[in-house]
């Protein structure tokens, strides 16, 4: 589950989503001290407003699409998310957004 912040394009309206998406991981055999991993998720999205930015949605509901990638090294995690945004046609407009990230996080036991 995830709440989202959104301030971009032109107009630097912000919006909010909120979404809930299974994330499949598949972790490598591990190779030395690293053990890289890949994540891929498909979910739903409610937005507070139809228009992020300079994009139109079309509608509050969309889908959410992950693809990600990274390495385990300890109790640190290094990685790299694509998400994207859209209704898949149920309503017009359909210009969908996408996500990029770099993100870090450490696992405390």
């Amino acid at each position: 589950m995830g709440l989202t912040r959104w301030q971009a394009g032109d107009l630097g309206q912000t919006s909010y989503s909120l979404s809930l998406s299974p994330v499949f991981v598949y972790q490598f055999k591990r190779s030395g001290s690293l053990q890289p991993f890949f994540e891929a998720g498909i979910g739903a999205a409610a937005f507070s407003k139809t228009r992020v930015g300079d994009k139109q949605l079309g509608g509050s509901l969309n889908f959410e699409d992950r693809l990600g990638v990274g390495f385990d090294y300890g109790k640190h995690r290094f990685g790299f998310r694509v998400l994207h945004y859209s209704n898949a046609g149920i309503s017009k407009p359909n210009e969908g957004i996408e996500s990029y990230s770099l993100y870090y996080s450490y696992r405390f036991d």
